[in-house]
């Protein structure tokens, strides 16, 4: 318990007594006499032969080097007179700078100014109507135009390396995508275990015969490799199909509290190449990496590709945006789709954290951010 609320907080000054000349100041303190221990004793000033000084201490009036109420005692020979000096530091005057240099010693003194007041809003979601079931949600992401974009490149990468195409549906293409949900679920030793007599799984084998999936599994397509040729895009094969993603992703509505982070896509392969890469305090490890920026709600509304330096080779960036490290040219291009910047604040970690990042949201596109350093 604080003892205050019985006594009372000692009141505080920001003076001191100190010689009149500072000459006096180097005082000779082996003549003082030993403090009273008596408790109920008060310090009083004494005259001695013309030496003014304080006979006892307190404890709490002993000499400090804070910058709390502090007294000077001297013992002063001849007569001297004390003066009162304030502690407090001066303030600022309109001709002086309030940043002192390293040459002269003295602490930097900051100056205060008032910002704009700023509150973000709380958003208000309408709870659904109806509950969909998994799967409608699931095409809402995944819409009917994926599938049947998928069904036609597939058709035609077969036909290119076979002469025939497999003349696959996309009612074949959405029963295909469930098999591999299920597979990422029930997880087995082998492709083959899911169709073997003494491990079968009906609820995958029942969908399709294994030299089917296999089939699909060979030559499924998310682009024309022949118009692929040249492209700057390290992920042209699955360009189309991202963009589709993407815009889907930026219809469903946000929150106004943002954050940008990286995401990693799990893969282990050695195909990839330099587009696989390695974060160590990531669940996956190894993988593919994409920025994303998500809402206070969990959902992903907007995402980048990393490939490099061609990362940024669709994305209009204007000469500003351009001097500014990757970290920074990844936040601004993803804050660019959101709804209502003035009401929206974006965080992000140190890897994206710079003070032009945090000047350019807040000039160009008006949003408020926050980052740790």
């Amino acid at each position: 318990m604080d003892f205050n609320c019985f006594y009372g907080a000692r009141t505080r000054t920001l003076q001191a007594l100190v010689p009149e000349n500072p000459q006096d100041s180097d005082a000779d303190f082996s003549d003082i006499d030993d403090p009273i221990e008596d408790p109920d004793y008060h310090p009083v000033q004494k005259e001695v032969a013309g030496d003014s000084f304080f006979e006892s201490l307190d404890e709490d009036d002993a000499p400090s080097t804070s910058t709390s109420s502090t007294k000077l005692l001297c013992k002063k020979k001849g007569k001297h007179t004390l003066k009162t000096v304030s502690l407090k530091e001066p303030e600022d005057t309109p001709g002086s700078s309030s940043l002192s240099g390293p040459q002269n010693g003295t602490r930097r003194i900051w100056k205060h100014e008032d910002i704009e007041e700023f509150e973000v809003t709380e958003p208000r979601f309408e709870p659904p109507v109806v509950v969909q079931s998994p799967f409608q949600y699931f095409k809402m992401l995944f819409t009917d135009e994926m599938i049947q974009h998928i069904a036609h490149h597939t058709n035609l990468y077969s036909a290119q390396e076979l002469g025939d195409p497999i003349k696959t549906s996309p009612e074949e293409i959405e029963e295909f995508l469930s098999m591999l949900l299920f597979m990422g679920v029930f997880k087995f030793p082998s492709l083959e275990d899911y169709w073997h007599h003494e491990s079968r799984f009906s609820v995958i084998a029942d969908i399709m015969p294994r030299k089917r999936f296999q089939l699909l599994s060979r030559y499924i397509h998310f682009n024309d490799n022949q118009q692929c040729s040249g492209s700057p895009d390290r992920f042209d094969k699955i360009r189309p199909l991202f963009d589709m993603l993407r815009k889907q992703c930026l219809l469903i509505p946000s929150t106004h509290k943002h954050s940008v982070d990286e995401v990693m896509i799990g893969y282990k392969g050695t195909r990839a190449g330099s587009l696989r890469q390695y974060i160590c305090n990531k669940p996956d490890k190894w993988g593919f990496k994409l920025f994303c920026r998500a809402s206070s709600s969990g959902i992903i509304h907007d995402l980048l590709m990393y490939q490099g330096a061609s990362t940024f080779f669709n994305v209009a960036l204007s000469e500003e945006e351009q001097m500014l490290p990757l970290g920074a040219k990844v936040v601004t291009t993803l804050c660019k789709t959101i709804q209502q910047p003035r009401l929206s604040v974006v965080s992000f970690d140190s890897f994206f954290t710079s003070f032009k990042l945090v000047q350019t949201l807040q000039t160009s596109l008006g949003v408020k951010s926050i980052g740790t350093v």
